[in-house]
């Protein structure tokens, strides 16, 4: 379906996913500086768990766990909205640009 949207329609659009992608980027920052802290936290757990295999083997048991490989996918997750939310964004943007100058270069 091709529906054409008013100049309020795109501007709301445009608003919208501004302050999504900007909330998105921020939650992706976040969860990204957070990362290498709840590594180590996997790797001391893993080492308390069995203290015989030493701390290499306990970091590839936690690089490998579920609920590290779970908090990278929700990372992945916010990072994808957020560029997702920046391509809607600018996409809307030029199409308002593109009407604007349509519509002076049919004014002349």
């Amino acid at each position: 379906m091709n529906r054409v949207l008013s100049y309020e329609q795109l501007s709301l659009l445009i608003r919208k996913y501004a302050r999504f992608g900007i909330e998105s980027r921020q939650v992706a920052q976040r969860l990204g500086r957070l990362l290498p802290e709840q590594l180590k936290q996997l790797q001391k757990q893993r080492a308390k768990e069995d203290p015989s295999s030493g701390l290499t083997y306990a970091m590839r048991v936690a690089l490998g766990s579920e609920e590290y490989v779970e908090q990278i996918s929700r990372l992945s997750d916010m990072a994808y909205q957020a560029h997702a939310a920046r391509i809607q964004y600018e996409t809307h943007l030029m199409l308002v640009e593109a009407r604007r100058t349509m519509r002076a270069f049919h004014n002349r």
